[in-house]
């Protein structure tokens, strides 16, 4: 099914609802939305593959739909593998504000995160969640992308003033 942006984002905004409607019930209970909010927005981790390059709405795309979620407070994840991507959701979760409230948020698997964006996760109270893929993909990562990436945050370390890195092995 092919939708438009405008389609996507009512679908969103039926699920918040029926959601907030259902949470009437003692029984129901929400953790969140992810880990693809607009499948625009996301890049996928075949380090076999070339890195894809999003499109230049993927940007609008998740703003509309971090602010929905924000504003109606769901926690959410967002799938990122390259740090090209980690900036663009970054950029996004800055210019939306929404986060002082305590809307809580993942980034999810980050292989390739640069310790500033890790700073800009830890400024904005996000999270991030690896996994081990690399134990499977490690070979394909290495000579695809070469010694230089070969910063994958697979354990979370200390950085120099003390802070401990976001990330947490899933």
């Amino acid at each position: 099914m092919n939708l438009t942006r405008a389609a996507r984002l009512i679908r969103l905004r039926v699920i918040v609802m029926a959601v907030a409607l259902a949470g009437l019930l003692d029984w129901l209970r929400l953790n969140g939305a992810g880990e693809s909010l607009v499948w625009s927005a996301i890049d996928f981790e075949n380090f076999a593959q070339p890195r894809p390059v999003l499109p230049e709405r993927a940007a609008a795309d998740l703003e509309a739909a971090v602010r929905l979620l924000a504003e109606n407070g769901w926690p959410f994840r967002l799938h990122a593998t390259y740090d090209e991507t980690i900036r663009m959701d970054l950029a996004v979760l800055e210019r939306t504000g929404a986060f002082p409230g305590g809307v809580r948020w993942i980034l999810d698997h980050a292989e390739t995160i640069s310790p500033e964006s890790i700073d800009r996760v830890a400024a904005l109270g996000g999270a991030i969640s690896v996994q081990h893929r690399m134990a499977y993909q490690g070979r394909d990562f290495a000579e695809r992308h070469g010694p230089e990436l070969r910063r994958c945050p697979g354990v979370p370390d200390s950085r120099p003033d003390g802070r401990r890195r976001a990330a947490v092995p899933t």
